[in-house]
């Protein structure tokens, strides 16, 4: 069961993309997919040591790695994490100052949406 998703709702971009005759989907599941490799790439190296706080955790067994998991659904892609822990270490808890991973991905994405599109909308 996921404990940490994102649903971004992109039904304007999608109108906007169906009247230039764009493949939408293929649009999404390329966002999806980036924001995925973004979180896979952002570890802070291999455990020990263990992450600074405000850093994205370290690799300590490569479970939370390989737990981030792109999907389809209707309509659109959800990016996920099956790790438990990932909520945790994404916010932090009473006792530990958050490693953000997740959330550090969707802004790295979303930042460079425009030059994702440069190429879609300038043809």
């Amino acid at each position: 069961m996921a404990n940490v998703s994102v649903n971004i709702n992109t039904s304007r971009l999608v109108a906007i993309m169906a009247q230039v005759g764009v493949n939408a989907d293929q649009v999404n599941h390329d966002l999806a997919e980036q924001t995925g490799e973004f979180i896979r790439g952002s570890w802070s190296g291999y455990f020990p040591p263990a992450s600074a706080p405000g850093d994205p955790p370290a690799i300590r067994t490569g479970y939370l790695d390989s737990s981030v998991t792109v999907e389809p659904i209707p309509g659109g892609w959800v990016v996920y994490i099956e790790a438990f822990y990932g909520i945790f270490l994404e916010l932090g808890t009473i006792k530990m100052s958050p490693r953000p991973f997740f959330i550090s991905a969707i802004w790295n994405v979303v930042s460079n949406y425009g030059d994702l599109f440069k190429d879609v909308f300038v043809k």
